[in-house]
């Protein structure tokens, strides 16, 4: 996962762009999936497999635009694989990601840093304490 957002996006969307060079037209018009087929520098099976890596690059894109888009609005880091999972759920034909981002994260806020006491604090003394059993001392003392 680190690996996947190590790699920037300018360079997933050159590549890209260059894979559908090789391929002919992007694949998101119908036009070009019906004339798709292998041109004379490639070979029967290399074409299919450009496609899919074509379609592998756009995935991890998005997958990295998702991800961004989610540490914006303050997910942590490691919770991101659930937030995207459970947000992909609720996405359709009505409702892209942002819109269930949104009301998935309305209702589902990513949970902030637990801030807690362990004891007694000694940040308002004059002198202090040399060691472990100082303090110690210091409290029972009520120093």
């Amino acid at each position: 996962m680190q690996e996947e957002r190590s790699v920037s996006l300018a360079a997933l969307e050159e590549e890209i762009a260059a894979m559908e060079q090789t391929v002919g037209a992007p694949a998101e018009s119908p036009a070009a999936e019906s004339a798709a087929a292998p041109t004379s520098e490639t070979g029967p099976g290399e074409g299919e497999a450009l496609r899919r890596a074509l379609e592998e690059a756009r995935e991890r894109v998005t997958r990295l635009e998702q991800e961004r888009m989610l540490l914006g609005r303050g997910v942590p880091e490691e919770d991101l694989d659930y937030y995207v999972f459970k947000i992909g759920q609720l996405t359709g034909p009505e409702k892209d990601f942002a819109a269930a981002a949104k009301e998935f994260l309305r209702s589902h806020a990513p949970r902030s840093a637990a801030v807690f006491s362990t004891g007694a604090s000694l940040a308002g003394r004059a002198e202090r304490p040399r060691s472990a059993s100082d303090v110690m001392n210091r409290l029972i003392r009520g120093i």
